[in-house]
């Protein structure tokens, strides 16, 4: 029979509701049907998106006259519009809350609709090129700038190579490379755009299909509505089966984008975001709030979709400035789009770009700049390393233009990943404190620092922000060369232990207990498998296999509240050895293994007592 032993020895990240481009990260203006402006912050997606007044007044918009209203809750606890516009009125004299947002209801029904749209995507690796076909769309009270932009314009920006730099823009803004120079960088060459605009040129210009109606429906538009997308996709072919000759058929290409005439709108129906299916995307002419030509780094976002990548922005699982399907697609000059950062490493590996290289024991890195290396870890096949720099088009991360950067470590949650803040997030959520060692000079990350290596509690993808789960991982003495060519130094570990274990755990090798453990489950329910080690029966929370030696430090504990198995050998022991110099003796030792128990197969040092409950 088994035995359940306890061993009696002397043991603010952020949350947030999850809310495909994310909402611009700075104050917008925005302007009324009646020209007054007023400045308010959007937080969220397509999927689920509100608004506040710079004093923190929640404002809605009302899609029968386009005007936006100050907000309150009705009686379903929903938000309505008051019968105050936005501007015209002082919001301090009509008692009205501030900070009002999404019930519990409405974040539970984003959840819903961005999984399900998440799962439809295409999971696949991207090698080769993608042929992506380009329709511009008008509205029949909006064109193109046409009198500042050229049709080259366009396609310099999506498919150029050693043209879309420096002053290439025709505002003059500040440009790095072209989508298709964005995509060759971050994938080591072997992913590229290429493409062309539908449309038919008609002079220097290209002739723009118009949509059935005005700008102002489709903004009255919820979100999540893609008329205007599926609109100019019917559009475009039939104009192809019509004029095969100067329309180029929709059918011949992979992917497909439709740029709409005028600036980027976000609370509406002409929000930049890819189809289900990832066989398209929407995106507009214009930079947001300012009628400069639009950057690279929404379409790198949207496209990074197409392919089957996530947001990494849904709740606590943000990466920020730090990858382009975060909010690295605003990274440039002035947080217009011009220089997005690259991928993580976990999508990089996902799309086939690079192979995390798995530690599973102690090993000393030397760790060049992913920038330009195909060289990233992964630890316990939960945690990812990988050392940024401001090279190419990372130029722009966080604290521009200082360096070096450092080692970036992510934990990673199914398709997701989490930024490990070096600072803990204690001084600004995403500053040149997130790398390690970073600004607090932090050059360890263990189960016992603060932040720690502990696995986020189990039942909530992404995570709510609770780190308890043991995972055995530290990253220890990380250090930066700090002249070019810039490497980082780091020792990996995967078997230095402490906290809680309620997943099954296996042990094997040599094992260090660093601080306590609590082992929680207890066994019930039908077998179950663990991946690397094959069949375990009964949901055990913690397995010791043959040949393991487990090294305690001074003053720490093993408590087993549910069910620990040793399973040693007559020639292959378990051995328990304690730092102490006097640790005193075990009593009431009784291991098993498997057909009868016996107290033979395990050698015991230096621990006062454990108790076998009955």
């Amino acid at each position: 029979m088994k035995k359940t032993v306890i061993f009696l020895l002397f043991l603010i990240f952020f949350t947030g509701n999850v809310f495909a481009v994310h909402v611009p990260p700075e104050p917008m203006e925005f302007e009324q049907p009646d020209r007054t402006t007023f400045m308010a912050k959007m937080y969220g997606d397509e999927f689920l998106c509100w608004i506040e007044t710079l004093d923190g007044y929640t404002i809605i918009k009302n899609p029968k006259d386009n005007y936006y209203y100050y907000a309150k809750i009705d009686v379903k606890g929903k938000l309505e519009a008051t019968n105050f516009k936005v501007g015209h009125v002082d919001p301090a004299t009509l008692n009205l809350n501030r900070k009002i947002w999404p019930t519990q209801a409405e974040i539970e029904r984003a959840e819903l609709q961005y999984e399900k749209w998440l799962n439809s995507l295409p999971k696949s690796s991207w090698n080769g090129g993608l042929k992506l076909g380009v329709i511009l769309i008008k509205f029949k009270d909006k064109n193109f700038f046409w009198n500042k932009y050229d049709a080259v314009d366009f396609d310099n920006m999506l498919f150029s190579e050693d043209t879309w730099i420096g002053t290439a823009h025709p505002d003059r803004d500040q440009v790095f490379g072209s989508v298709n120079e964005y995509y060759q960088e971050v994938s080591y060459g072997k992913a590229w755009l290429e493409g062309d605009i539908l449309n038919p040129l008609d002079g220097d210009n290209y002739e723009a299909l118009e949509a059935d109606t005005n700008r102002s429906f489709y903004e009255g538009l919820d979100m999540e509505n893609l008329a205007l997308l599926d609109e100019a996709i019917d559009k475009a072919q039939a104009a192809h089966d019509n004029d095969p000759l100067n329309w180029k058929d929709p059918d011949d290409y992979d992917r497909l984008c439709v740029i709409y005439a005028g600036p980027i709108k976000f609370d509406c129906g002409l929000h930049p975001q890819t189809k289900g299916d990832g066989s398209a995307y929407i995106m507009g002419e214009l930079d947001k709030n300012v009628e400069h030509f639009s950057h690279i780094g929404t379409h790198c976002h949207e496209i990074g979709h197409t392919v089957g990548l996530p947001d990494q922005y849904k709740g606590l699982a943000s990466a920020g400035p730090w990858d382009v399907m975060g909010v690295g697609n605003y990274n440039g000059p002035m947080d217009r789009c011009a220089c997005p950062a690259h991928h993580n490493a976990g999508s990089k590996h996902v799309l086939g770009w690079l192979t995390l290289q798995n530690v599973t024991s102690h090993v000393f890195i030397t760790l060049p700049t992913i920038e330009d290396h195909e060289q990233a870890y992964i630890l316990n096949e939960s945690f990812i390393i990988e050392h940024r720099e401001r090279i190419g088009f990372d130029k722009h991360l966080p604290g521009y233009p200082v360096n070096p950067i450092g080692l970036l470590i992510w934990h990673k949650y199914s398709e997701y990943v989490i930024l490990e803040h070096a600072d803990n997030g204690n001084i600004n959520f995403f500053d040149l404190g997130d790398p390690f060692p970073g600004t607090t000079n932090n050059h360890n990350f263990t189960p016992l620092t603060s932040p720690n290596s502990n696995h986020y509690d189990v039942g909530e993808n992404p995570p709510d922000g609770s780190q308890h789960e043991a995972s055995g991982v530290s990253v220890e003495n990380i250090n930066i060369n700090i002249h070019s060519p810039y490497y980082i130094e780091a020792d990996l570990y995967t078997n230095k232990w402490a906290g809680r274990i309620n997943l099954t755990k296996v042990w094997t090798g040599n094992i260090d207990v660093i601080g306590d453990i609590t082992v929680e489950i207890e066994p019930s329910g039908p077998d179950t498998q663990d991946v690397a080690y094959g069949f375990y029966p009964d949901y055990e929370a913690l397995w010791i296999l043959p040949n393991t030696n487990v090294n305690f430090a001074l003053n720490t504990k093993i408590v087993v509240e549910g069910a620990m198995t040793a399973e040693g050998k007559l020639d292959s022991i378990i051995n328990f050895k304690s730092s102490s110099q006097n640790p005193g003796d075990w009593i009431g030792i009784e291991f098993t293994n498997g057909i009868n128990p016996t107290t033979s197969l395990i050698i015991v040092q230096g621990f006062s007592e454990l108790v076998i409950p009955m």
